[in-house]
């Protein structure tokens, strides 16, 4: 269970159901009315778009990232947003434009008072040059939100404790590749001990990511919950629930229900695979 502790890293064989698992926990807290923060793959926080190192934070900014985290989280919890107070007053930095760099003028911006959360993250949509940053100031925000529960859920966590797929250019002849640390939005997200809310990271065997650290900073070992592989009750019901969304034409028998359960050892990647055959 998920009581008693806040922080949470789901953990376990490649494909036992993490993400999915995940996404359960994600569905069930919108739907008993939390406010959710789901990034269902960290690993596009590392990767790909437009970086540069703003001088002001000493991290990099990503803000086609950034604009793209805003909008989903907008979309999925927009009415929401609209009922929460903005409750740190700090200026926000500015950063680039990936077209057209830095924007001469000051560089950084204020909330006007009595703004809501909504005002902040489309403040982050209009102004590209603070999206990177407006993502950082949502996670100071998220961790005062009072009005309603707060989960803050990262699927693929582990790429946000290796490097990134960036590299800084030194010189004609070096380069160094950036840790996803380094990374504003990553680095401020990633500490999950110092967060007031429940937090749960989800593990991804399956991208490719580096070694990582045995010990993760800010995720207490004993806070990994192992998903275990499907028993046959389990993958009964995940096969009965792929025929009423009508992923199976036929209704399945008992004895191809065993058969598959033995075929695919409780692994509930391997199900997805071979379900359509039976």
């Amino acid at each position: 269970g998920m009581r008693g502790s806040k922080h949470h890293i789901l953990d376990g064989p490649v494909g036992c159901g993490k993400s999915f698992a995940l996404a359960v926990i994600v569905q069930w807290a919108r739907a008993q009315g939390w406010l959710v923060f789901y990034v269902p793959r960290g690993q596009e926080w590392t990767r790909g778009g437009y970086y540069y190192l703003n001088e002001l934070t000493g991290l990099w900014d990503t803000p086609i990232q950034a604009q793209k985290v805003l909008r989903e989280f907008l979309d999925s919890h927009g009415e929401m947003l609209e009922q929460i107070k903005c409750r740190v007053p700090d200026p926000i930095f500015l950063g680039e434009t990936a077209a057209l760099g830095r924007i001469p003028g000051p560089q950084e911006i204020t909330m006007p008072e009595n703004s809501t959360v909504k005002d902040l993250v489309e403040k982050g949509l209009d102004v590209q040059a603070a999206a990177s940053n407006i993502v950082v100031r949502l996670r100071q925000e998220l961790d005062l939100v009072t009005e309603f529960p707060v989960l803050i859920a990262v699927d693929e966590f582990n790429s946000w404790f290796t490097f990134s797929e960036y590299h800084q250019f030194l010189d004609f002849k070096k380069t160094r590749q950036i840790h996803a640390k380094e990374l504003g939005m990553v680095s401020a997200f990633r500490r999950m001990e110092t967060s007031r809310q429940l937090f749960v990271g989800a593990f991804s065997q399956s991208t490719a990511v580096g070694k990582l650290p045995l010990e993760l900073p800010g995720a207490p070992k004993r806070f990994r919950i192992d998903v275990a592989r499907a028993d046959k009750e389990e993958i009964h019901a995940a096969i009965r629930y792929y025929h009423k969304q009508n992923l199976l034409h036929n209704e399945p028998q008992e004895d191809a229900i065993n058969r598959l359960f033995f075929l695919t050892n409780g692994n509930g990647a391997e199900l997805r695979k071979l379900v359509r055959y039976i």
